[in-house]
């Protein structure tokens, strides 16, 4: 990574706003599962069970936990259907869309870092 051609100072008060920042981003989307899962949702509504059956590396007990997680944070909604618990869909929430582009990039980065590591042959 490049350094700016040009040096800012340091400055503490700045930095600590940034990383309570970061941590409360952080907070939010950590786990494996939770940025994926934000990003799967931005292409409509969808059932525990379509959910499932889409993201097979996902087990119920850990998609349960995450589905919980977010909704927590407010980045989702829960609608029961019909009045049957059974029957819940889920979406994204403008909270939860605000972390689209961090997945993207992340998954960038990922990909880049990868590419460095193994010279784009993996």
């Amino acid at each position: 990574m490049k350094t700016p051609e040009t040096k800012k100072q340091f400055n503490k008060e700045e930095f600590s706003i940034l990383v309570k920042q970061f941590k409360d981003a952080k907070d939010a989307t950590a786990g494996n599962w939770r940025l994926p899962l934000l990003f799967y949702l931005s292409f409509g509504k969808k059932r525990t069970c379509e959910i499932k059956r889409d993201i097979d590396e996902l087990n119920e007990r850990t998609l349960a936990r995450v589905l919980i997680d977010l909704g927590a944070y407010g980045l989702i909604s829960r609608t029961v259907i019909n009045g049957d618990a059974t029957n819940v869909e889920y979406s994204i929430l403008p909270a939860g869309e605000l972390f689209l582009n961090l997945f993207l990039a992340t998954a960038r980065t990922g990909k880049d870092y990868r590419d460095h590591l193994y010279g784009g042959k993996k």
